[in-house]
């Protein structure tokens, strides 16, 4: 009989939480813990140490199309999750609130994957003769990476739909090359003035100036709110091409305001860990993220990439990273130049002549 998948599990202080079960166990016994409750205990997991603001909580746990009471639900999740845990609001050992902002997981986790049962060893009578019986050593349990952690709960939060057997099997190649282009039409975003005058995105003038190649395009207007990672996933990408802050909105802060770069920062956090989650989920989609001159907060695109690639090694040599030449008022795919440097880039990723 087959082994059954690995099992993925987070675990801190003394409670063990199983992601694919969808269980909480404190010393070893099962606490009851609804779904949403379990969801949010997942993301917090996840980016343990980190704020996660209730907007990207509510992005995460409940879909656009999902019409509910958003502040009285997150509310009552974050309450029945402190209930689970017996934690406090006022003096909280796992979840602590951060008033207007969100909510941080306090503790450090520990995360394990047990691998596949190894074949039994042959019976002692299929032994040869006069061989010496060698105990086997325990089975090892090997530390599972954040990037993992991450993939393992993005599955469970972006896409529960999808088994344990969809998501780890490698899909099938595409007749010709899928490529997404994820682009925001907010102001700020979009680098032709046209093209923003007439409620278009950077996406629109890449597909013109891609038409030419045997790839098949697909486009995802993005915003902060945006929340269609399992559906890209669907989509069998080979290339994703995004703007490093399609996920950005820049009127949540003045312009110039210190706490815009916090912002910008937690926006580009989530793009690349989306980027891990794809990568974990398909081993042949490669990423393609350009900026005008952003990647010089991080020390330029080579170091934003070894530091992005430090963090997600399941990133390694899949993530390219462009500044996209010329003056930073008049950069546009519509011009020829830029059109046909976009080109060849595409084309290195993807690997055609």
């Amino acid at each position: 009989m087959a082994a059954d998948p690995a099992r993925h599990r987070v675990r801190f202080d003394c409670f063990d939480v199983d992601l694919q079960a969808g269980e909480l166990r404190r010393d070893g016994d099962k606490l009851k813990l609804q779904e949403k409750p379990f969801q949010l205990l997942a993301v917090l997991v996840e980016s343990h140490g980190q704020v996660i603001t209730r907007e990207e909580l509510r992005s995460r746990l409940w879909p656009a199309d999902t019409f509910v009471d958003f502040e009285h639900g997150l509310n009552t999740a974050v309450k029945k999750l402190r209930q689970a845990l017996d934690d406090s609001a006022e003096e909280p050992r796992y979840v602590e609130t951060l008033p207007r902002r969100g909510y941080r997981f306090l503790v450090p986790v520990d995360v394990d994957r047990d691998p596949v049962e190894p074949p039994p060893p042959p019976a002692p009578d299929l032994a040869p003769e006069g061989a010496v019986a060698v105990a086997r050593p325990p089975r090892p349990r090997w530390r599972l990476h954040a990037a993992w952690l991450a993939a393992v709960i993005g599955a469970v939060v972006l896409s529960p739909r999808l088994g344990p057997g969809v998501r780890d099997a490698a899909p099938a190649p595409n007749k010709r090359p899928v490529i997404v282009l994820m682009d925001s039409p907010l102001p700020g975003r979009v680098y032709d003035p046209r093209t923003l005058a007439a409620g278009g995105t950077n996406a629109d003038d890449l597909t013109d100036a891609l038409r030419d190649l045997p790839v098949v395009i697909e486009k995802e207007n993005t915003s902060p709110m945006w929340h269609r990672e399992a559906q890209v996933l669907q989509q069998n990408p080979d290339l994703i091409v995004s703007h490093l802050s399609c996920l950005f909105d820049q009127r949540v802060a003045p312009a110039g305001d210190p706490a815009l770069r916090q912002f910008f920062d937690l926006a580009v956090d989530r793009l690349v860990s989306f980027f891990a989650y794809v990568s974990a989920n398909n081993r042949r989609t490669r990423f393609l993220i350009y900026s005008r001159g952003r990647f010089e907060n991080y020390g330029g695109a080579e170091k934003f990439i070894k530091d992005t690639e430090a963090r997600f090694p399941v990133l390694q040599d899949r993530l390219h990273a462009w500044t996209v030449p010329g003056p930073h008022d008049q950069a546009t795919f519509r011009d020829p130049n830029l059109a046909r440097l976009v080109r060849e880039r595409v084309k290195a990723a993807l690997g055609l002549p």
